[in-house]
């Protein structure tokens, strides 16, 4: 069974109380964003990834549709959740530790006005842009720094999204930029989310 850190719900990027329905269509969504018309598939993924993405999909999609093989893959991940908690917790720890380290060298002057730029904001193109810019980084610099394409960059600071992957790749991008600007990653994609593709 997937770790604890990519469930079979996470795969398909679905709660726990997803019904059939929601799962069926999660799998479809998510398969297409590794179709050959994807930019996300010639972007992000090499060929050998990509098949292993599949199969990983292929796999969580056979057994969260089943009831009778999704109550027993419940179960097994409740009591795997419960053994791994205080694991995460430290792992969480770490992994925030690391961020700031490696964030720290990319800021070696101090920014004006630090984090509070943006705190008072949720977060969007147009933070993320002024951010960039204080940092005295151009596109190709992040990019370089990321490994996040400069189109992609450009993309999420201008907020147009339809030159852009699918959600779970926006949001990937938009937390590690999170990170090299020192804020929060979580809550800065789930922002960045929340008001692009906040209904007009």
């Amino acid at each position: 069974m997937n770790s604890i850190e990519e469930s079979y719900y996470d795969i398909l990027k679905v709660p726990k109380k997803a019904s059939v329905s929601e799962i069926v269509a999660a799998y479809h969504s998510v398969k297409g964003a590794f179709s050959k018309d994807s930019v996300a598939t010639y972007s992000l993924f090499s060929s050998d990834e990509t098949r292993s993405e599949l199969e990983k999909l292929e796999e969580a999609y056979q057994v969260l549709s089943n009831i009778d093989k999704r109550r027993e893959y419940d179960q097994k991940l409740l009591k795997q959740e419960n053994q791994e908690l205080p694991k995460m917790s430290e792992l969480i720890l770490k992994r925030s530790a690391e961020a700031s380290a490696m964030s720290a060298p990319l800021t070696p002057t101090p920014v004006p006005g630090g984090e509070s730029d943006a705190s008072n904001d949720p977060c969007s193109g147009v933070i993320l842009k002024g951010l960039r810019t204080k940092r005295g980084l151009s596109i190709e610099d992040v990019s370089r720094i990321t490994k996040i394409p400069s189109k992609f960059i450009a993309a999420i600071e201008a907020e147009e999204i339809s030159k852009l992957p699918t959600r779970v790749y926006i949001q990937g991008f938009v937390k590690n930029l999170a990170s090299l600007y020192r804020l929060n990653p979580s809550a800065a994609g789930a922002q960045y989310l929340e008001k692009t593709f906040k209904p007009k």
